[in-house]
């Protein structure tokens, strides 16, 4: 860690953190204000895929391999729950390997921060499945993913047996709406 007494000049206490997540190096900036309220910022790594649903605790039956480069460039906390993120998650290369191998090329959610809520666009290129969806993210845990989904390839049967089970089919498009809570 590095101390940034530049931060003070602005009401801040602030640290330049730099870590290790998994062999990976991750750096961060973070502080409080004089009041207390908690600052991250620049928030840089990568990561296994594999390893960050380890890490969450999903159940192992699900599978993933590439990796995950983050670019966090704003971390609010709008109260208690989970902070509200802006910046860019880049999985490369995006593949499910269990419970059926699917190839999604390159996935890439951009997020920003709207009244206290994470909100992003999620889009996948270069797969046997092409994804674009809108995600929201509230304090609260509770999620929604607005998903419109095209097979561009060769996909598992299975596959095509959850999208026909989950998401309404037109025109050659799954739409997927999902909401749940963390």
């Amino acid at each position: 860690w590095q101390f940034r007494p530049f931060a003070l000049l602005v009401g801040q206490l602030g640290y330049a953190l730099q870590a290790d997540l998994q062999g990976n190096p991750v750096q961060a900036d973070v502080g409080s204000s004089f009041l207390g309220t908690p600052r991250v910022s620049d928030v840089r790594g990568r990561i296994a895929a594999a390893d960050l649903l380890r890490m969450l605790g999903v159940p192992q039956h699900v599978g993933l391999a590439g990796d995950l480069e983050f670019d966090i460039s704003e971390v609010v906390w709008a109260g208690s729950g989970y902070p509200a993120l802006q910046g860019v998650v880049t999985w490369s290369p995006a593949r499910i390997v269990t419970p059926v191998q699917l190839e999604l090329g390159k996935a890439q959610l951009d997020t920003w921060i709207e009244d206290g809520i994470t909100r992003g666009k999620l889009e996948t290129q270069g797969g046997t499945l092409l994804v674009e969806a809108d995600v929201e993210l509230q304090a609260s845990g509770a999620y929604r993913l607005d998903a419109r989904l095209q097979q561009k390839g060769d996909m598992p049967p299975a596959v095509g047996q959850f999208l026909s089970s989950f998401a309404e089919y037109s025109n050659g498009t799954y739409r997927l709406e999902w909401s749940d809570s963390i």
